[in-house]
């Protein structure tokens, strides 16, 4: 096997187009994640709050899925053109936006002492599921920065002269932290009767 193997002759042009266009959605998000909104939202209705929250979560996170199981399937095919291949990405960057800009609603959400703890509990909801999803990008960034450690990694071998593309299996689980979030929402309900 040649050691000076790179991206170019490793990786399917569909695959180097897709970890270019992720680089900035990954770095993105990542500052999103660690930057804290200045801007405060009073709340009054919390239970409301919190499912109408937990129904855009589970949309979005779905929304995001479809896309990127869509993409997945473009780029295995190494003709596709690169215009299909940026536009899938936008189409995760514009699922990802989404979720960040709810995230940030979230962690804006001025409540009553009483109800500080749920609002706490679906900020680590929306974190844990982030977090997942930018492991999925961090992958595809380090797979085009390091496609032979990448595919090592997977435990994919290496056939000389055969581009492999990046493979996107995003596999979601749900947070720790929603039981904690369901345990709560069903006591503050029962605490309003």
């Amino acid at each position: 096997m040649n050691r000076d193997m790179n991206s170019e002759s490793i990786l399917s042009q569909p695959s180097m187009v897709l970890g270019d266009c992720i680089r900035p959605v990954a770095s993105g998000m990542r500052a999103r994640m660690e930057s804290r909104p200045s801007r405060s939202l009073p709340i009054e209705d919390v239970l409301g709050f919190v499912d109408h929250h937990l129904k855009q979560i589970t949309l979005n996170v779905n929304c995001l899925i479809v896309e990127i199981n869509r993409l997945g399937r473009l780029i295995k095919d190494a003709d596709s053109p690169e215009s299909a291949v940026h536009r899938g990405a936008t189409g995760i960057e514009t699922h990802l936006e989404r979720l960040l800009d709810d995230y940030d609603e979230v962690r804006q959400a001025v409540l009553a002492y009483a109800d500080s703890e749920g609002r706490r509990l679906l900020e680590r909801v929306y974190r844990e599921t982030l977090i997942q999803i930018r492991r999925l990008l961090d992958d595809i960034v380090a797979g085009r920065n390091d496609p032979k450690g990448a595919l090592e990694k997977r435990g994919l071998t290496i056939e000389e002269g055969k581009r492999q593309p990046i493979r996107l299996d995003l596999v979601m689980e749900a947070p720790p932290s929603i039981n904690v979030l369901e345990r709560w929402i069903w006591s503050r309900g029962h605490a309003d009767r």
